[in-house]
C-alpha cells in the first residue's frame, strides 16, 4: 500500500492507483486492461477464447505486469485500489446501482472522464484469491451469473461505445460515451 501512496504522492493527476495482483501461487491475475469491448466479453465467455486468435485477443486486452514503471491502464479490479481522496469525493464512490461486477470497470471510466488517471504499480502486489464464479457457465440459473449480465448491461448501456471500441483511454485516444444517466 505504501507503493501505492508514493505513486499517489509522486503522480498529482493519478486518482487510482492499482497493484499487481496475483494468485496465492504467485501467478499474476491480469487485473489491469482495456475497457472490455463485445468481442473481449465473446472471447472471454466462448470456446473462442480457446483458440491461438482468441487467447492473443483476451492478451491484447490485459495490461502487462512485467513492466517495471508505473503503467497507464483503462481500469483495474477492484479487489484492490487506492484512491485519491478528491478523486473519491469527485466521483462520489462506486455506483451504488451496480451490485456486483463492472462497478471498477465504471468507476475508473468516469475517473478518465473526470481527468483523473489510472495506473498499475508494478512495485505493489497484493494476493487475491480470485474465483470468477461468473465465468464458470452460461447458466442465467446462477446468481453470480445474472448479476455479471446485469451488471454488463448496465455498464454497456452507460458506455455504448465501449461495445465496439476498447481502445485503450490510456493510449489517449478518447472516452467511451456515456449515455444518458
Amino acid at each position: 500500500i505504501a507503493e501505492l501512496a508514493t505513486t499517489l504522492d509522486r503522480m498529482p493527476d493519478v486518482g487510482i492507483a492499482a497493484p499487481v495482483l496475483k494468485y496465492p501461487s504467485g501467478e499474476p491475475q491480469g487485473n489491469a486492461r482495456r475497457f472490455p469491448s463485445l468481442w473481449t466479453l465473446v472471447m472471454n465467455r466462448t470456446s473462442l477464447g480457446g483458440t491461438s486468435a482468441g487467447r492473443r485477443w483476451v492478451e491484447r486486452d490485459r495490461h502487462a505486469s512485467s513492466e517495471s514503471r508505473v503503467v497507464y491502464v483503462d481500469w483495474a479490479l477492484g479487489a484492490c485500489l487506492l484512491i485519491r481522496h478528491e478523486a473519491l469525493r469527485q466521483l462520489e464512490g462506486m455506483d451504488g446501482r451496480y451490485f456486483l461486477y463492472c462497478e471498477d470497470v465504471d468507476l475508473c471510466a468516469r475517473a478518465w472522464q473526470c481527468g483523473w488517471e489510472v495506473v498499475l504499480v508494478p512495485s505493489s502486489e497484493v494476493v487475491h484469491e480470485y474465483q470468477r464464479d461468473s465465468k464458470a457457465t452460461w447458466d442465467l440459473r446462477r446468481k453470480t451469473t445474472r448479476a455479471h449480465w446485469v451488471s454488463l448491461l448496465k455498464m454497456y448501456r452507460r458506455y455504448p461505445s465501449m461495445l465496439v471500441d476498447s481502445r485503450r483511454i490510456s493510449d489517449k485516444h478518447g472516452l467511451p460515451a456515456t449515455a444518458g444517466e
